[in-house]
């Protein structure tokens, strides 16, 4: 009856799929499935089933999209941190380097500018320069460092040794 009063209001012809215990009358109007349920007070309810639930669900796709923001976030800090301490530690050869090279210098240019690259070679890195003015040695040094997805990137840098003159010696002691 229910169903018949229902297709007449609409205008429209309407299906019935039967009634059920738990759940009351399934009836189909433009397409959709609606379920009549009838509580302990005897009042009916009318509850859409089908496609178009509105966004039950969507706190899943955003906390899975998050999730991929926050991988993708964590992984670019993680190349810039790899990027920082390979200029670190591209430094730390150079100036290593140029000490080792300018207490070898007693021996002559060519034997500070080995020393200073042998000092390079062994920290992993290569000696792209050396220079020696007077007690002064300056040299320059590079490396490969692999990036991930960003391929391999070039660090350089660059230093200098020599003995302290007396002038600049006095000014610590003050």
């Amino acid at each position: 009856m229910l169903v018949r009063l229902l297709g007449a209001v609409l205008g429209r012809a309407v299906r019935e799929r039967g009634a059920d215990a738990v759940n009351g009358w399934w009836v189909q109007v433009r397409g959709w499935w609606l379920r009549y349920s009838f509580g302990g007070s005897g009042a009916a309810a009318v509850r859409r089933e089908g496609f178009g639930r509105g966004d039950r669900g969507a706190a899943s796709v955003f906390a899975a999209l998050a999730l991929a923001g926050l991988v993708g976030v964590t992984a670019l800090i993680g190349q810039v941190g790899v990027g920082v301490v390979a200029r670190h530690r591209a430094q730390a050869a150079a100036d290593l380097g140029a000490l080792a090279g300018a207490g070898a210098l007693a021996g002559g240019a060519e034997a500070g500018c080995a020393a200073a690259g042998e000092v390079v070679r062994r920290m992993k890195f290569r000696m792209e320069g050396c220079e020696v003015h007077g007690w002064d040695v300056f040299i320059a040094v590079a490396g490969k460092i692999p990036m991930g997805l960003f391929g391999d990137r070039t660090v350089r840098s660059v230093a200098g040794a020599g003995p302290v003159e007396e002038s600049d010696a006095t000014i610590g002691n003050r």
